[in-house]
């Protein structure tokens, strides 16, 4: 005979447990890395209340120019930057307007004018010095892939101060994403970075300013005899090739359209090298190259305007190639270097010395580095970070002294609770330990979290109609991109603006 009261009973028992259990279950418990088991309580169901959403309205009213005419100090010609200065200094833009504010770069007070070398080489570009082209790396992680930042910070700075080219390109680049350029390379090219697959202790540490270099053919097992200095292939029998080939891209800025010199990045320490450049099918220039232990450069002019060239590299060892630089004769650009996965850790893998002898080369003036988004937001200690990033920072300064130094802290990265996407507990603590490295090394300091709105600001980029981030609640789309560079772009002209007129902040306004 079925007795239903007992069931009942039981259910009744059950769900008066659980209801008395839902009182003491803690939101979550964190597990092995951004790893953590959720429960459900009243506090995150039945007493639930809906986190609030950063007000990003004024950051894209002030700096989305999607919408808006070029500024009057566009130029016509890279070469023609004699209006650029003429506008007269006003301090409060940035001292009373909230917004405006809110983007300033920050300094440490022991270093105050810690990008007025920068802003030295600025000056004397814009005046038309004959040998002034000057370059900025721009390193991240994949927050900057396929240009994004760069190509728009190079393309404002460049109608202001002149030049054009895409800048320093890999040898490969396999998602063929960059807005700059486009770009098609043999199968035959061998990747080795600082960081991530491909990466071994046993590489040698001789990397390029990309923080990677690219080989092809094979190492010499035996020394070679003496070679025949007219032609640089006695005693060698086999010749390995590979090429690269970039075209212009009908997506890039304008000034990205326009290249007038190539320069090629490269190092052969065991055998000859031999390297080629050809617009369309022509071979318009050709130079070989002894072995050395230098890294070096090889650069010549274009004679056609700038629609397809192919760097044709030739040697029967395996040299490492670097890079190859599309450029202007003079003005400005900025060179893009996102390492995947990267948390800002790894410079100190690569040799010092060889770093300097291609920053030289290429009149590097200033380094943007920006990293975080690879780093655990759960912790709630980053002192171990801050320590290592330091140390990066220290070591990148210790290749030039005149070389400027803009660090870019960390974005809101935002995550699933409980149905809402809201900020990671402790990326402010991420923040700080980032911002007390820069100041520590003598860094300027951008403050990308506040920028965007601070707490809870990734889902407002997100769910803004049209996307301004991606729904991964990690990185920007293109034009979310664009209007935090436009922001970025403004505080550094501001800064310029006030190392021109002489102004100088008072720690009340810093």
């Amino acid at each position: 005979m079925i007795k239903p009261l007992r069931p009942l009973l039981l259910c009744v028992y059950v769900f008066v447990a659980l209801g008395i259990l839902m009182f003491f279950l803690p939101d979550e418990v964190p597990l092995l890395g951004e790893y953590e088991l959720r429960f459900f309580n009243y506090q995150n169901t039945l007493l639930k209340e809906k986190p609030t959403y950063a007000d990003i309205s004024g950051i894209k009213d002030k700096f989305d120019r999607s919408k808006k005419q070029p500024t009057s100090k566009q130029t016509t010609d890279p070469q023609d930057t004699t209006q650029a200065d003429t506008q007269t200094f006003d301090p409060s833009k940035y001292e009373t307007d909230t917004v405006s504010y809110k983007v300033r770069i920050q300094y440490s007070p022991d270093h105050p004018q810690a990008l007025a070398p920068f802003f030295t080489y600025l000056k004397s570009v814009n005046q038309g010095a004959s040998d002034a082209l000057i370059r900025v790396i721009h390193y991240g992680d994949s927050q900057l892939e396929g240009d994004r930042m760069t190509a728009y910070l190079r393309n404002r700075f460049q109608e202001r101060f002149g030049g054009c080219g895409g800048g320093l390109q890999p040898l490969t680049n396999q998602l063929n994403m960059k807005i700059s350029v486009t770009q098609q390379n043999d199968a035959t090219w061998q990747y080795h970075p600082i960081f991530g697959k491909g990466y071994s202790r046993a590489n040698p540490n001789t990397y390029g300013l990309l923080a990677n270099y690219y080989r092809f053919g094979k190492a010499l097992t035996a020394t070679p005899k003496a070679e025949d200095s007219t032609n640089l292939v006695a005693d060698f029998t086999t010749w390995y090739e590979a090429k690269a080939t970039y075209r212009r891209s009908n997506a890039a800025h304008q000034k990205d359209q326009r290249v007038e010199n190539i320069k090629v990045l490269y190092h052969n320490p065991q055998a000859p090298l031999r390297i080629s450049i050809l617009e369309g099918a022509d071979t318009v220039a050709q130079e070989s190259f002894s072995p050395t232990s230098q890294a070096g450069v090889y650069q010549t002019t274009l004679t056609n305007a700038f629609q397809q060239v192919t760097v044709h590299f030739k040697s029967p060892a395996n040299p490492q190639i670097y890079g190859v630089a599309l450029d202007c004769n003079q003005g400005i650009t900025f060179d893009n270097v996102p390492i995947r996965g990267s948390s800002g850790l790894d410079f100190t893998k690569m040799n010092a010395a060889h770093l300097q002898q291609q920053m030289q080369a290429l009149k590097v003036k200033m380094m943007i580095v920006q990293y975080g988004v690879n780093v655990d937001q759960n912790l709630s200690d980053y002192t171990f970070y801050e320590r290592g990033f330091y140390n990066q920072l220290k070591f990148l300064k210790s290749l030039a002294p005149d070389m400027c130094i803009l660090v870019i802290g960390t974005s809101d990265r935002s995550y699933n609770k409980n149905g809402d996407y809201v900020s990671y507990p402790n990326i402010e603590k991420l923040r700080d330990a980032q911002r007390n490295a820069a100041f520590k090394a003598g860094c300027a300091f951008w403050d990308l979290y506040e920028v965007m709105g601070g707490k809870n600001s990734m889902p407002s980029w997100v769910f803004n109609k049209p996307p301004l981030a991606e729904k991964d609640f990690t990185h920007f789309s293109y034009r979310g991109a664009n209007i935090v560079s436009e922001a970025l772009y403004e505080a550094l002209i501001y800064e310029y603006e006030k190392y021109l007129s002489g102004y100088t902040s008072t720690p009340e306004n810093m």
